[in-house]
């Protein structure tokens, strides 16, 4: 979602596919968002180093801009590499589908969901409004029978 292409302009990246061929090596960032504006960027997506012990902390959900059910991360069973870098990839990570891309002149919609908690009985979808004067709206949807944080 943009509004222009100079450094003024304002544009939002929504982490909304999954890669075919090593998926298990993404980021535990599903419909994660970030966000670029006044030339800089407000909503980051915080970079990882491998050799660090907080690898696996940068690589999952507790710092990208997702929304979480009951503090558990989008991305779990981390696998190490048996060379010990700190690389790895996860054994379980969210599948994504793009529900509505609608792109004018003045604005943009986007609807995702994922099932990164179906098996917590939660139904998640993120709808973003960009209205491309330069701000956005984003909602969270969650559907349960049950209560959860």
């Amino acid at each position: 979602m943009r509004n222009g292409w100079d450094e003024n302009s304002v544009y939002m990246i929504i982490t909304a596919g999954l890669s075919k061929k090593k998926p298990d090596h993404q980021h535990g960032d599903m419909l994660g968002i970030q966000a670029y504006a006044n030339g800089n960027q407000i909503l980051p997506n915080y970079q990882v180093r491998y050799p660090l012990e907080d690898y696996q902390l940068f690589k999952n959900s507790f710092v990208k801009n997702v929304a979480l059910v009951d503090n558990i991360p989008q991305a779990n069973n981390w696998i190490g590499n048996e060379g010990g870098s700190g690389f790895g990839k996860w054994g379980k990570i969210p599948i994504p589908k793009t529900l509505s891309w609608i792109n004018n002149t003045t604005s943009d919609f986007f609807a995702g969901t994922h099932d990164g908690y179906d098996s917590l009985g939660v139904k998640y979808f993120r709808e973003i409004v960009f209205i491309k004067d330069g701000f956005w709206i984003v909602r969270d949807n969650f559907i349960s029978e049950s209560t959860h944080e």
